[in-house]
C-alpha cells in the first residue's frame, strides 16, 4: 500500500499560489459532491494501480500500469516466449466507458505491441516495456477514472489473426489512447 501525505495529494490540484486552500474546492476541482470527508479525498486522489497476468500461445509475462491524479501513467511489462518460433504479441487494457467532463464519453485505452524471439530465433525470448505518459483528459476526469478502474480489463494475443482483429478494433474504436500502437 502506497502512502501519501495530505500535501502530497493535493500538490497537482492546487494552484501554486494559493495560500488557503479548502476541502470544497479541491472537491468541486475533482468534480465530487460536498461534503466530503478528508479521508475519502485523500483516498480519491491516492494513484490506481492496475497489474495482470498475460498468456497466449507459448507466451506468457504479466503487465502492470499506475496512473496519478495529474494524468501521469506509467506502462510497465514482461513477456518471455517459451516456443520454437518467435510471435508478435499485443496487450490492450482498456477502463471501461467513462463520462469525460468535455461531454465526450468513451473508454481509457493502454496498448503494447512488440515481438519476442523463439528458440529458433536470433531474437531475445524476453521483451520488456516501461512506458510513461501524461494525458490531461485522465487529470481532469480523475474522479470518473478511479471509479472505473477496478472494471479495467486487459486482452492479450500472439498470433496474427488476434493481433489484427485487436489493432483494428483499437484503431477503429473511440476512446482516449493513452499510448499508440507501433
Amino acid at each position: 500500500m502506497m502512502i501519501m501525505s495530505l500535501r502530497a495529494s493535493l500538490n497537482s490540484r492546487v494552484p501554486q499560489s494559493a495560500a488557503i486552500i479548502s476541502i470544497g474546492t479541491v472537491a468541486a476541482g475533482l468534480h465530487l459532491s460536498f461534503p466530503i470527508s478528508c479521508r475519502d479525498l485523500v483516498a480519491v486522489l491516492e494513484p490506481i494501480q492496475l497489474a495482470f497476468e498475460l498468456n497466449a500461445g507459448t507466451c506468457s509475462g504479466s503487465c502492470a500500469i499506475t496512473m496519478g491524479n495529474d494524468g501521469l501513467v506509467h506502462y510497465t511489462g514482461a513477456i518471455h516466449d517459451s516456443g520454437l518460433l518467435g510471435a508478435k504479441y499485443v496487450a490492450i487494457t482498456s477502463i471501461p466507458v467513462i463520462p469525460f467532463t468535455d461531454g465526450f464519453v468513451g473508454p481509457i485505452i493502454i496498448a503494447h505491441l512488440d515481438h519476442v524471439g523463439g528458440t529458433l530465433s536470433l531474437s531475445t525470448r524476453n521483451s520488456t516495456w516501461d512506458e510513461t505518459a501524461t494525458d490531461a483528459r485522465i487529470a481532469d476526469n480523475w474522479a470518473a477514472v478511479k471509479r472505473a478502474a477496478p472494471s479495467a480489463k486487459t486482452q492479450f494475443g500472439t498470433d496474427t489473426g488476434a493481433i489484427d482483429l485487436i489493432d483494428a478494433l483499437a484503431t477503429t474504436a473511440s476512446g482516449v489512447f493513452v499510448f499508440k500502437l507501433l
